[in-house]
């Protein structure tokens, strides 16, 4: 299934989920599958109020690649209007237990390289836009 997923930046920080299970620590940007006849719009605006709490609205689109490890299509929105509490939704909440982990977390966007963001492909073009100092194409938001 594809997936659409959406950036959420802030103060120069980045809105990331932080997944823990044995042997495996890392981050994704929070999105998930594009449900049947349901556009990559409504899939990014839906997940992340499921997943965050947040209301928001699609700025522009980020980045979309194929994956081969996925085997899916990948498209990551840039978000903007960014509004509420940020905190774990439905499902995250109701899958958690001692080996799995969900939690929200602020990510310095200078520390990207350094985090274990997948796919990588996402994390290669974040670092790529924020090193070239290309930032007048990112939306901040004020929360």
């Amino acid at each position: 299934m594809d997936r659409a997923a959406g950036i959420i930046i802030k103060e120069e920080k980045i809105l990331l989920m932080h997944r823990q299970k044995p042997g495996r620590d890392y981050y994704v940007i929070p999105g998930g599958d594009i449900e049947e006849n349901e556009t990559p719009e409504i899939a990014v605006l839906r997940e992340i109020k499921e997943e965050t709490n947040l209301a928001s609205e699609i700025d522009f689109l980020f980045f979309e690649f194929e994956s081969d490890v996925f085997k899916r299509h990948e498209k990551f929105f840039m978000m903007k209007n960014i509004s509420g509490k940020e905190k774990i939704g439905e499902p995250e909440i109701s899958w958690q237990n001692e080996d799995n982990q969900y939690a929200l977390e602020w990510v310095e966007i200078e520390k990207i390289s350094k985090t274990n963001l997948l796919p990588k492909e996402i994390k290669e073009k974040i670092f790529e836009t924020f090193h070239e100092k290309d930032s007048e194409k990112i939306a901040y938001c004020d929360m």
